[in-house]
């Protein structure tokens, strides 16, 4: 509980802090506190720079309401677990059962302890048959964390119950100072081993069997809490003597310490409080895989327009344009088709659009933005258009275009185009078309691995296919037999 409070304490600083950043005007209103939230986080902290606004906030925005829910869930269940309790129902017939309980001593201690709670008694019959079965697997109920009963060094599990019956155990040992009938190992047990006998009687109503071992046991050191623990639950035993009663009696005093008993409930805020945040974690990986995803398409997508986009460059070039005006031709003519094109499109019932971008584009449309036949790589050049007709120079507009594509391609492209500004390159043609010729082998390549990868993809499928193929011809055939 203290933990959630302290994270919603710190979201809260965190909105406090970043109140004066500013945000988008699209941005909905309930969301901006958050978003707000996100920038300030990157501002601070580097590792959350590059990640995405927008996921960022979402995940803030989980996070918060995940462990609000969470600290409201830890008070209800810290409340409920204060209902005081003095006596427990049984189950029924055979319905053996352990209660878990919080217990309050009068100096103060609180400590979490299980008490087994019988069920009611049993016909002759199913008496006989519990006596068999637990006879036959005692030797597993009591060997606890050790691994054979020749070498005893931890705690045995001596049951006073068989799990899920009423038959009751009573230990006796040979040795009580070496192994006492609870199974705990005497402090003066010798580094050696000592060889015990051990014997549980078993008692369900009037029927008596005796369960006999040798075993050898070694030191192990015990706390005074745990041995505290333990008289705590044999005191509950001899205070329900009485297997026919409907009610378990807690005991009120053990070894002169007064005991308070509570429910202890199963908190689930700690699950629901990793949930959200793994959510949150889920969001954000995923929102940045999609935007890497997103990016190794637009480059992909500008790799394969680079020897369409060069080739009527040099066109352009070769028939009297400056560089300026090639720009322009290129940039608006691509402009006047998106134009076209959407108009088309939202100004008509269009039955194939992506048909209609085929043949606009020379491709099928795959996506939302091929459908509005978007190209990345034109959009670089009319935007570098825009530049120049801003003011800026023609010198650092080729450069932020290489800058803005990121690809080797488009970096030589502009190297090439601002040597020619600076030093007037006689070549510089004859260095774009062997480039363009490049590029073209460059295209070449890549529509060859993205062939390779595609077939890839294919094998899943084609195995599942497979399977299914074996299954109709190879289950009819084994069905005739």
């Amino acid at each position: 509980m203290i933990i959630y409070g302290g994270i919603l304490l710190l979201l809260g600083n965190v909105i406090w802090h970043s109140r004066k950043e500013k945000t988008g005007a699209n941005i909905p209103k309930g969301m901006k506190a958050f978003y707000r939230c996100a920038i300030w986080t990157g501002k601070k902290m580097k590792a959350f720079r590059m990640l995405d606004i927008r996921a960022v906030a979402l995940a803030i925005l989980i996070i918060l309401i995940g462990d609000a829910i969470a600290l409201a869930m830890s008070v209800a269940e810290y409340a409920g677990a204060k209902r005081p309790v003095e006596v427990l129902t049984k189950g029924g017939y055979g319905e053996a059962r352990e209660e878990a309980l919080q217990v309050q001593e009068e100096d103060g201690e609180t400590y979490k302890i299980t008490i087994p709670v019988p069920g009611k008694a049993y016909t002759p019959e199913e008496i006989a048959q519990m006596f068999q079965n637990a006879m036959e697997k005692m030797d597993s109920y009591i060997l606890g964390q050790n691994k054979s009963l020749d070498y005893i060094d931890q705690q045995m599990n001596l049951i006073t119950e068989i799990p899920q019956t009423p038959v009751q155990v009573n230990w006796t040992t040979s040795r009580p100072d070496i192994l006492d009938w609870q199974g705990k190992i005497g402090e003066t047990t010798p580094a050696g081993g000592t060889a015990v006998s051990l014997e549980g009687e078993l008692v369900y109503q009037d029927k008596v069997e005796i369960y006999s071992r040798k075993i050898t046991v070694y030191p192990l050191w015990r706390s005074e809490k745990e041995l505290h623990q333990q008289d705590v639950i044999a005191a509950a035993r001899k205070g329900n003597e009485d297997e026919h009663e409907e009610s378990y009696v807690l005991p009120t005093e053990v070894n002169g310490k007064k005991l308070r008993w509570y429910q202890q409930e199963n908190s689930n805020s700690l699950l629901i409080a990793g949930i959200t945040v793994m959510m949150a974690v889920i969001l954000v990986l995923g929102r940045e895989q999609e935007r890497k995803q997103a990016k190794e398409v637009r480059k992909i997508q500008m790799m394969r327009d680079y020897p369409e986009i060069l080739s009527k460059f040099i066109l352009l070039l070769n028939a009297g344009m400056s560089m300026r005006k090639a720009f322009a031709k290129i940039g608006l003519d691509y402009k006047r088709q998106q134009e076209v094109l959407t108009g088309y499109l939202y100004g008509h019932a269009a039955k194939n659009q992506e048909t209609l971008t085929g043949y606009l584009y020379g491709h099928a449309a795959k996506n939302q933005e091929n459908i509005r036949g978007r190209r990345y790589a034109y959009e670089e050049f009319l935007n570098t258009y825009y530049e120049m007709e801003k003011g800026i120079s023609e010198r650092e507009a080729y450069e932020r275009l290489g800058s803005r594509c990121d690809t080797p391609q488009y970096k030589t492209f502009s190297m090439l185009l601002v040597q020619n500004l600076k030093k007037g390159n006689k070549n510089l043609m004859e260095m774009l078309e062997r480039e363009s010729a490049s590029a073209f082998e460059e295209r070449k390549r890549l529509a060859k691995i993205l062939g390779e990868k595609a077939g890839t993809k294919l094998l899943l499928p084609m195995g599942s296919m497979l399977v299914i193929v074996f299954v109709i011809l190879l289950v009819p055939a084994f069905l005739s037999f």
